[in-house]
């Protein structure tokens, strides 16, 4: 699957009213979270790939 891609949409719905400017660090603590759960899943499945392939060539 190199070379797929993904949109992926968020929506806040905790909060209901406009944050007037300010930063909202634990919205953006979970986001960092969930792009760093996102990354394991992808380079997790890389390395299987890779191991899956070098198997296959070596006859295994």
């Amino acid at each position: 699957m190199k070379g797929a891609r993904a949109q992926v949409k968020l929506v806040d719905f905790t909060h209901v009213l406009d944050g007037n400017g300010v930063i909202d660090h634990k919205f953006l603590g979970g986001l960092c979270s969930f792009i760093n759960f996102i990354q394991d899943i992808l380079e997790s499945s890389d390395n299987s790939n890779q191991t899956d392939t070098s198997r296959s060539e070596n006859g295994h």
